[in-house]
């Protein structure tokens, strides 16, 4: 149980993830890409930067909330999925924004959504997922590191 295991010992980065959308993609809004994949009998696919991680989580949390089958195609990392969806191979992705935003700034992709408990400041005009009816990923992942439960206070 990781939260009894470890001990924080130093975080030294967070960041928030987004919802983007290629440009050939017929939304510019989270609502209006959920229209569009019902439409599309609710089948669908998001590019995710890995396996298993927070993106990957919150698809299938996008996919339960509003009744969708969207699938996560899962990449070895961004620069793979940025390359797919730059070239309009598919519709959506979820990833950092520190790794969306000169897209999205030039106008090649669109951040629709972001996670956190507010909007981000290098995106004052997206909405978080909570302002979107999609609660649950307030929290933003964040990189530090532990010690085993335990450890000696001057160890730390």
């Amino acid at each position: 149980e990781p939260a009894k295991d470890f001990v924080p010992v130093a975080g030294f980065a967070t960041f928030a993830n987004a919802l983007a959308l290629s440009a050939g993609t017929p939304a510019s809004s989270l609502p209006e890409y959920l229209a569009w994949v019902k439409k599309q009998g609710g089948q669908g696919n998001v590019g995710v930067p890995a396996p298993a991680s927070v993106p990957e989580f919150l698809v299938k949390l996008i996919s339960e909330r509003h009744g969708l089958n969207l699938a996560s195609v899962p990449y070895r990392g961004s620069a793979p999925m940025m390359v797919d969806m730059l070239g309009n191979q598919i519709a959506a992705g979820i990833g950092s924004v520190p790794d969306l935003i000169v897209n999205h700034q030039q106008k090649k992709l669109r951040i629709v959504a972001v996670m956190g408990s507010q909007r981000q400041a290098v995106l004052p005009d997206v909405p978080t997922f909570a302002e979107l009816g999609l609660a649950g990923f307030e929290e933003l992942p964040y990189y530090g590191v532990f010690a085993p439960a335990g450890t000696p206070p001057a160890v730390i």
